[in-house]
């Protein structure tokens, strides 16, 4: 097996004997067995162990072993004690989720800390079998049943080829001490369920099920890599951010077959379920103005696009902005800068305004819009109110509060995004242009 892991790190990590490693240690003997192969590789890492204190005695009784073995292997053990069961009221999650949250946050505290470049967690393939087995149950689509993932970010697994008697096989024969976790015997939890009903029945029916389900995961991994391809291919095409709104163009979309699959490729980033994708879907040329709400954002069913913008209530506030400013994050982000008029390239790009700058009475302000705005919109001779601007330029009404303006003693320079005041164009005698980005 040491060979086994030692091949795994070689494939994997860079570098990897010279890389400093956080190894989390619960006592179980997948974790031990690691502990051990990582000590014969004479690898440099710390120990973690979480005592969750849900077991009483018995988790003290975890914490001491890992604690005693650290100290044999004369090895910096970092250990920490949470109050579980409180922090899953708190939150209205489960054990399993709070534990989870709560030892991989600690984790990354102490890789930071101390300067460890990975984490390291004893998953091995019976869990990943068990895993793919519980999100294929709970529909999990292809993002639940391709497996676990060997590297993610500095999260490493080096035992996920390894199956659960394999590493059992190796304890017994090295005589390595471990603890045995009474609620794993429980059936309470779905992965017990698998574990002691389902994967044995699977075994009999085929004896060696783990190593097909892990193979198919990893088929399953190499496809979405086309997917995600193909999909970074529609992004270009589908989607408009330059306005500082994330915009679905919905002819588009309405093209593809399954748009919702689609649909849910292109923003899952953002939060939205399949089912809201269906929904949207569903709606695309019917409910005009419609909301889809995900934990972080919201969409709007516009006319041509479908809108995403970040779940708040708005944005308010303001910023003043010197000659000298070169940028500001809040109360939005914008880009300051000046060049010279001579042979300056228009870019004409709605997220950007290019203005006189002796035109410009300084400090600018930034500020959100508000009724009674008027301006002089480019191109045009005469003024218009900013709410009929608003509606000409058809902004959906639940997006109206996320309008702000760029302006100069008092009159407006630029409708942010959308359209400079035409007082302060560019023209033949500019010699100096300001440039303003919206990011």
């Amino acid at each position: 097996m040491q060979q086994e892991v030692e091949n795994w790190l070689e494939e994997h990590i860079p570098q990897w004997k010279s890389a400093k490693f956080l190894i989390a240690v619960s006592g179980g003997v997948d974790s031990m067995v690691l502990l051990r192969l990582f000590h014969s590789l004479g690898l440099n890492f710390k120990i973690a162990h979480c005592n969750f204190q849900l077991r009483g005695k018995e988790s003290d009784g975890d914490e001491k072993l890992v604690r005693d073995v650290a100290k044999k292997l004369s090895v910096e053990f970092l250990t920490t004690r949470f109050n579980t069961q409180q922090e899953a009221n708190d939150k209205k999650l489960s054990i399993q989720e709070t534990a989870r949250e709560l030892r991989y946050a600690w984790f990354e505290e102490l890789r930071s800390e101390h300067q460890l470049d990975y984490v390291v967690i004893g998953t091995h393939k019976s869990d990943e079998v068990e895993t793919v087995l519980i999100n294929l149950i709970r529909g999990g689509g292809l993002r639940g049943i391709h497996g676990i993932l060997p590297v993610r970010d500095v999260i490493i697994r080096p035992l996920l080829s390894v199956d659960r008697e394999a590493i059992l096989k190796y304890a017994r024969k090295n005589q390595i001490t471990w603890r045995e976790d009474s609620s794993n015997a429980s059936y309470n939890y779905m992965r017990n369920k698998i574990r002691h009903q389902i994967v044995p029945i699977l075994k009999k029916i085929r004896p060696n099920a783990e190593q097909q389900i892990t193979e198919g995961a990893q088929h399953i991994r190499d496809y979405e890599k086309i997917i995600s391809n193909e999909i970074d291919r529609l992004r270009s095409r589908l989607l408009d951010n330059k306005t500082g709104l994330v915009r679905v163009k919905k002819k588009e979309l309405s093209k593809l077959d399954p748009a919702y699959l689609y649909l849910y490729e292109l923003i899952c980033e953002f939060g939205f379920s399949f089912p809201v994708c269906k929904d949207v879907i569903t709606s695309l040329n019917k409910q005009v103005g419609g909301l889809f709400n995900s934990a972080t954002h919201t969409l709007v069913n516009d006319r041509e696009y479908l809108i995403i913008t970040p779940a708040d209530q708005g944005q308010s506030g303001s910023a003043e902005i010197a000659p000298n400013t070169g940028s500001i994050e809040m109360p939005i982000g914008l880009r300051f800068n000046r060049a010279e008029a001579i042979n300056y390239q228009l870019e004409k790009e709605s997220n950007i305004a290019e203005l006189d700058f002796d035109r410009l009475s300084f400090p600018l302000m930034v500020r959100p819009w508000r009724e009674g705005d008027r301006f002089q919109p480019l191109g045009m001779a005469g003024f218009k109110k900013l709410s009929d601007f608003l509606v000409d330029e058809k902004v959906p009404r639940t997006l109206k509060n996320r309008v702000f303006i760029l302006e100069s003693a008092g009159e407006i320079v630029w409708i942010v995004g959308m359209r400079i005041d035409d007082r302060f164009k560019i023209n033949q005698q500019t010699e100096t242009i300001y440039r303003v980005s919206s990011s």
